[in-house]
């Protein structure tokens, strides 16, 4: 997988799984998990850089918007989220032909398509 993602793969167990996600989406997740207030300050930046790249098909009130920056569990649930919906529309890597049985038994951990998030379209099949 180095040789499609740019770097090693994670663990299932990882708790930084939706670093790799916004990294394809062109995001830099660095330093946004924590309560300090650099991290904060950090996650209110990619809060906001999401709610713009899916500003003409996610509406998220201020409530939301205040969660989500308070919270590096709740913006790994939406960005979850968010690939879930990219798998459902077929725009994440394949999962390759060596893992297929493997990934039908233990599951796979999907990784949307390098490009911009204001490009996915989570409508189009």
């Amino acid at each position: 997988m180095r040789d499609l993602t740019g770097s090693d793969p994670l663990s299932v167990s990882s708790s930084l799984l939706a670093i790799c996600a916004m990294r394809q989406w062109g995001l830099d997740p660095r330093g946004y998990k924590g309560s300090k207030p650099d991290k904060l300050a950090r996650r209110r930046g990619l809060v906001q850089a999401i709610a713009q790249a899916t500003q003409g098909w996610l509406q998220v009130d201020a409530a939301t918007v205040e969660q989500l920056q308070a919270s590096d569990h709740l913006l790994d649930a939406l960005v979850s989220a968010l690939v879930g919906r990219a798998v459902v529309v077929g725009v994440t890597l394949p999962i390759p032909e060596e893992h297929q049985r493997a990934a039908a038994a233990e599951g796979w951990i999907h990784l949307p398509l390098r490009q911009p998030l204001a490009a996915f379209d989570p409508f189009v099949r």
